[in-house]
């Protein structure tokens, strides 16, 4: 990769001094050329102070060659002098400096891909894209979709037990297994052990609750759903 930079960056100089000796020889034709107007202009100017001192001087339009281009005046060899110093200095300034205590090769502080540089395709202080959530499994649309027959009013973690809302009156009934539901998943699984009017008592399935999941006060009581 050390390589490669060095070999962009050589290239790179290579294609400014390209441009630099371009726009000098440019530069350099235009003095020409001004240089040559000059003399042409003190060549005609001295011909015809010859030519009057001697009476013989003919009108500019008889002379082959003159009148066809007349004298660059003063203000057109000042504007050609700016153009040629504006091409040499724009040519020097489009030369690239390399940043303060960087070496040949190595990325500048703050360019993409280097620590603490903003991701290409980013804009600093902008808000994340929102990310679209996945679409529910047919699992989970099955768990949703459940009634939910009674809710956990209790739990007794260290005891192994839940309490739920629910009881004889909902034709709940000792020994009946149901689910737990949060959200769109099961976190747990009971059996019911003691039935009342109102209310009913329910072992843990422990076995069924994943590693660190606790059932929680608020859970649906749901029929337990058989395997997809």
């Amino acid at each position: 990769m050390k390589f490669v930079a060095i070999f962009i960056t050589l290239v790179l100089f290579g294609g400014m001094g390209y441009l630099m000796m371009d726009a000098r020889n440019q530069a350099k034709g235009v003095t020409n050329e001004l240089e040559l107007i000059r003399r042409q202009q003190a060549a005609a100017q001295a011909e015809r102070a010859a030519e009057q001192q001697a009476g013989t001087a003919p009108a500019a339009d008889q002379i082959p060659g003159k009148g066809k281009r007349p004298a660059p005046t003063p203000e057109q060899l000042a504007a050609a002098a700016r153009e040629s110093e504006a091409l040499v200095q724009g040519a020097a300034t489009s030369i690239p400096t390399m940043p303060p205590g960087s070496s040949l090769g190595a990325p500048a502080p703050g360019a993409p891909g280097t620590l603490g540089a903003p991701s290409l395709g980013t804009v600093p202080g902008a808000a994340p894209a929102p990310v679209a959530p996945l679409p529910p499994t047919p699992r989970q649309r099955q768990v949703m979709s459940a009634p939910a027959i009674a809710k956990v009013s209790e739990v007794q973690v260290e005891s192994g037990f839940v309490i739920i809302s629910s009881g004889s009156g909902r034709k709940i009934e000792k020994g009946m297994p149901f689910a737990i539901r949060r959200g769109d998943a099961i976190v747990g699984r009971v059996k019911i052990t003691l039935v009342e009017e109102g209310n009913a008592v329910a072992d843990i399935v422990r076995e069924s609750v994943p590693v660190g999941v606790t059932l929680q006060q608020g859970d649906d009581v749901i029929q337990d759903l058989p395997p997809l």
